[in-house]
């Protein structure tokens, strides 16, 4: 399907870029945690295995880390998008009680998670709105707060796509 789309200038071409895991990157950034850090830059760095090792002990070399990196992948998702255990137990056909205690684990064990969505609450309440890496501005009604993380993980991302098309033009 690619090929049906050509450049309309003779000589020119098409570029493609493939941010890597980078909602999960733009996650990790805002964590600011020494650990993590150390592999955002990496671009073999694969969080979400990353997390079924550092919230469940599984390896690589175990049989149940396929299943273990999909819980995490579920949950690093389910996180940034404000989902609640009801949907996360349904995303991997668990009970909501499973679902809680999967996410309870994951906050036990990713230093800076609980803080993270702690300060985003805490900056909002006090002054009104939360501003990302580039300076945008996300305010939302006291009810809707379970978004802010949303927002600040997709906005960023998508400044920093902006930014960088600017940049390769």
């Amino acid at each position: 399907a690619r090929r049906a789309i050509v450049p309309r200038l003779k000589n020119s071409v098409f570029l493609s870029f493939d941010y890597s895991q980078m909602e999960m990157r733009v996650l990790f950034y805002y964590l600011n945690n020494p650990e993590s850090d150390a592999f955002i830059d990496d671009l073999n760095w694969d969080c979400h295995g990353w997390v079924a090792t550092k919230v469940w002990g599984i390896q690589p070399s175990s049989p149940s880390f396929s299943s273990f990196r999909k819980l995490a992948k579920a949950i690093n998702f389910g996180i940034i998008y404000g989902e609640g255990n009801g949907l996360l137990a349904a995303q991997i056909n668990k009970t909501v009680e499973e679902a809680k205690k999967f996410r309870q684990d994951y906050y036990d064990r990713v230093p800076g998670i609980r803080k993270l969505l702690r300060d985003i609450k805490q900056t909002h309440k006090s002054r009104g709105y939360i501003r990302n890496a580039f300076g945008r501005h996300y305010a939302v009604d006291e009810e809707r707060e379970y978004v802010l993380l949303n927002y600040l993980v997709q906005g960023t991302s998508g400044d920093f796509v902006k930014n960088r098309m600017w940049a390769i033009e």
